[in-house]
């Protein structure tokens, strides 16, 4: 049975600081009569669909008509089952708050005001045969994806540690999840998302910061916005949860896949071995023509 498109009852605001300007900023997520997600800024106060071809770059962030670290807030939006939003951004990237999509989510998640279905129909994305992006025996990032009955995330990450324990030569996580939100929900004890993939934040090795740092990037990264990892791959501070990291591979993954289409359910499972945002992008890209 088809699904309506949901928007927000009402509007909901954020303030903060960009993980990689630094720079203070504004976001306001207001609702919308048509589906899908719109961007109004600086660079386009006209608007502009949130979409795979407005993609400008894919380096630590996904960047998007001129708007940077737009995947943390569009996986609340479509974590949440929200498909039609509009983001009204001062500044030039939206703001990292805690570093995860928890406060986006959160608010949605309390908002005492109803979503409003939309008179549209949510569309489906029914895969008919398997394909792989990507090649792992290159040692780079690969995605395998099979027709399935739901959406469903396997997330393997791995990296080369700088000071290999007894146990360990390099730093590899992997985490599930399956995504079963066909329309927003709100109160009691929160749904799978909320609870696992949401919480988890950005993360970076410490010997890498003076090297973002240097090429402009990371100027607004703290301890309080992201897991630091060390040499060994042992956090500097307390996790959220075990494997915070890969879970926010997750998260990332479900905001680019956001670019596919805000209304569109994709039935498929989805394997990802040492992705990131190209991978998520160059994954939206292919399944845009299958649509």
């Amino acid at each position: 049975m088809s699904q309506a498109v949901y928007t927000l009852g009402a509007p909901l605001g954020f303030e903060g600081i960009g993980l990689h300007s630094g720079v203070p900023a504004r976001l306001r997520l207001l609702p919308s009569d048509r589906p899908g997600y719109w961007l109004y800024s600086d660079v386009h106060p006209q608007g502009v669909l949130m979409a795979c071809e407005h993609v400008q770059s894919t380096q630590r962030c996904t960047r998007l008509a001129g708007v940077d670290t737009v995947e943390h807030v569009l996986a609340a939006l479509y974590g949440l089952g929200y498909g039609a939003a509009e983001l009204w951004l001062e500044g030039l990237e939206c703001p990292i708050l805690d570093g995860s999509a928890q406060p986006f989510a959160k608010a949605l998640w309390e908002t005492p005001q109803a979503p409003v279905a939309l008179p549209f129909q949510r569309r489906l994305l029914t895969l008919k045969q398997p394909f792989t992006l990507g090649d792992p025996d290159t040692g780079s990032w690969c995605v395998q994806v099979v027709p399935a009955p739901v959406l469903s995330v396997h997330y393997v990450i791995d990296f080369p540690l700088l000071q290999p324990t007894s146990v360990a030569q390099r730093y590899q996580r992997q985490a599930h999840y399956e995504h079963q939100c066909v329309q927003p929900e709100r109160g009691g004890q929160g749904n799978a998302f909320l609870k696992h993939i949401a919480p988890a934040r950005t993360f970076v090795f410490a010997h890498e910061i003076q090297a973002l740092k240097a090429a402009g990037q990371a100027l607004g990264g703290s301890l309080d916005n992201a897991v630091v990892l060390d040499a060994q791959g042992q956090a500097l501070r307390p996790q959220r949860f075990d494997d915070e990291p890969v879970h926010h591979k997750i998260l990332d993954f479900l905001g680019d896949l956001a670019l596919l289409g805000a209304d569109i359910d994709v039935q498929a499972s989805v394997q990802i071995y040492k992705g990131g945002h190209t991978a998520h992008v160059k994954l939206v890209e292919h399944l845009q023509g299958l649509i």
